[in-house]
């Protein structure tokens, strides 16, 4: 590990989203970088809110509830991304399945001539007008410096509390795609479909 810095966080790891409490591992033959970067960090950032530690150190304890949470969660996101992605997919929208993460990179290229037509010519563009017709919304490339029609999705609009209890009372922790729950999500695939075919 001499020359290798590991970073995370809680919000990935731990399934925690928007609980920003982020960490790196430096190996001491690294020391100078480190000390640059805690330099850098302290005109930067401040502290950690109260609550973020809190659960922090519950999420680091690493105990038999944690472990069914985090479970429990990564079959929520793979059954959204999964059927997330699917459904971009079947709307000639360019998808790659996730394998982790809550989010999707989508190429709209197909429908490049329909948005032209429509004064749609940049990703910006079509996630200003998408919002408004659909009240879907997503992030253009541009804000991650990639080109053409791409935008990112995040699948994140669902009620975790009654997903996770769906879930971990489940014995074998399977998630039915067809969750009420989840019909928010998945009908946003749909609209924005629709949206673009009546271009």
């Amino acid at each position: 590990m001499g020359q290798v810095i590991i970073s995370n966080g809680i919000s990935k790891w731990a399934g925690a989203g928007g609980w920003r409490l982020g960490f790196f591992v430096v190996p001491e033959a690294l020391r100078p970088v480190l000390d640059a970067m805690v330099v850098v960090a302290s005109e930067t950032f401040t502290s950690v809110s109260a609550p973020i530690q809190m659960a922090s150190i519950v999420a680091f304890e690493s105990s038999n509830e944690i472990r069914e949470y985090i479970h429990a969660s990564r079959i929520i996101m793979q059954t959204i991304g999964i059927n997330f992605s699917q459904s971009l997919n079947r709307q000639h929208i360019k998808v790659v399945q996730p394998e982790g993460g809550f989010y999707n990179l989508a190429d709209f290229s197909y429908y490049k001539e329909r948005l032209l037509k429509a004064g749609i010519s940049n990703a910006r563009d079509l996630c200003q007008q998408m919002l408004q017709t659909t009240g879907v919304a997503a992030l253009p490339g541009q804000d991650f410096g990639l080109q053409g029609l791409l935008l990112r999705f995040a699948f994140v609009d669902f009620d975790s509390d009654r997903l996770l209890q769906s879930v971990l009372n489940e014995k074998n922790l399977k998630l039915d795609s067809n969750a009420a729950e989840l019909k928010r999500i998945f009908s946003a695939s749909d609209l924005v479909g629709d949206w673009l075919n009546s271009l």
